[in-house]
């Protein structure tokens, strides 16, 4: 509303200037250049409000529809899903055998007598605790894994071969009524595609026009993060990184008002004190527990394993979530409010990293 306002008021008030925050795409290329010298739009991090076009919507939605994403999302389902699978073998293995189930405790046809219980044939279940060398528990995860990858015993002949007559008698049956019932409608729908080329052949011009294209009002200043710190940068509203919605877990939140009013003040320091921040290439286990940095973590998918690994902000080093659950503000490093800390700042702050 304020950049609209502006560019109405401006012919009459010279001196108007409009500062906006989140401000939503809302111009055309004509009023765009109108405003750059009246409007300034903060744009903070990934703010999904400024990036709402119909053009960026239609993107989005064709990234996650595409066939190489739709596979790989759902080989990550599959994977979250065993390690649930085998999470809840394991409970339920617990919770019927507590005494027999217990690390290496008891004898061996005991141990094998926990895994037939739990529904592993005897041969896996001998081969599992010989490669788990006694331990039941890890012999139940061998055991699952090795059942969901051995491929599955070929068919009946015979019973696939009556599956087959009997599927055959239903789809031809079920063509023979789509072909009866596609021949209706293409009789009914060309009868009408007739009517509507004869008296309204304007109206389907128009709805095969692109939509337009609109972009955020003014100069754009770009907020974005830099080793933890809010960083400002002027762009323009043309640039690649409002040219699409990139989904992340702080796309709603980057919107609020307390996130707007703790990124402009971090944005407006100078000199940055904060420590560079570790890349992924840098580490590869936590830098405090030194396990890796999924460990406490069930599910087991390339992006649960992403999710698993955090900054310290006040060190910049790479670290698991059970070794970040602390929070302190750091306000000579520019965060005033508490943020994630890893335990060997939160506790020794003193210590040189």
């Amino acid at each position: 509303v304020g950049s609209l306002v502006t560019a109405l008021l401006k012919p009459k008030i010279s001196t108007l200037k409009c500062i906006g925050y989140g401000t939503p795409a809302c111009v055309d290329e004509v009023l765009m250049a109108q405003l750059l010298d009246c409007m300034v739009s903060v744009v903070n991090r990934d703010d999904v409000v400024p990036r709402l076009t119909v053009q960026n919507v239609q993107g989005l939605a064709k990234f996650i529809s595409c066939p190489g994403q739709v596979a790989k999302t759902k080989a990550w389902l599959d994977e979250d899903w065993k390690a649930m699978k085998d999470l809840e073998r394991v409970v339920d293995n617990r919770r019927r055998h507590p005494a027999k189930g217990a690390g290496s405790q008891g004898s061996g046809a005991d141990k094998v007598g926990v895994l037939l219980d739990a529904g592993i044939g005897r041969e896996a279940a001998e081969r599992a605790l010989e490669q788990s060398q006694g331990d039941v528990a890890m012999a139940l995860f061998y055991a699952t894994e090795e059942e969901h990858d051995r491929p599955s015993a070929p068919p009946d002949e015979d019973k696939w071969q009556r599956a087959k007559e009997k599927t055959g008698k239903v789809l031809e049956e079920t063509g023979q009524h789509l072909v009866s019932g596609w021949q209706k409608l293409s009789e009914a729908a060309s009868e009408q595609i007739q009517t509507w080329s004869a008296s309204s052949s304007e109206e389907v011009v128009i709805a095969r026009e692109d939509h337009t294209q609109f972009y955020i009002p003014g100069q754009v200043i770009h907020i974005y993060r830099e080793n933890g710190l809010a960083r400002p940068a002027l762009a323009a509203s043309t640039h690649d990184a409002f040219a699409g919605i990139q989904p992340s877990l702080s796309m709603l939140d980057d919107h609020m008002l307390k996130d707007y009013d703790e990124t402009v003040r971090q944005a407006c320091i100078s000199e940055p004190k904060c420590k560079r921040w570790e890349t992924s290439e840098d580490r590869s286990t936590c830098a405090c527990c030194e396990a890796e940095f999924h460990w406490a973590y069930v599910l087991q998918s390339e992006p649960q394993r992403m999710l698993a690994r955090n900054h310290c902000f006040s060190c910049g080093r790479l670290v698991c979530s059970g070794c970040s659950e602390n929070q302190q503000a750091f306000p000579s490093l520019g965060f005033s409010v508490p943020v994630r800390t890893c335990d060997t700042c939160f506790y020794n702050p003193d210590d040189e990293l």
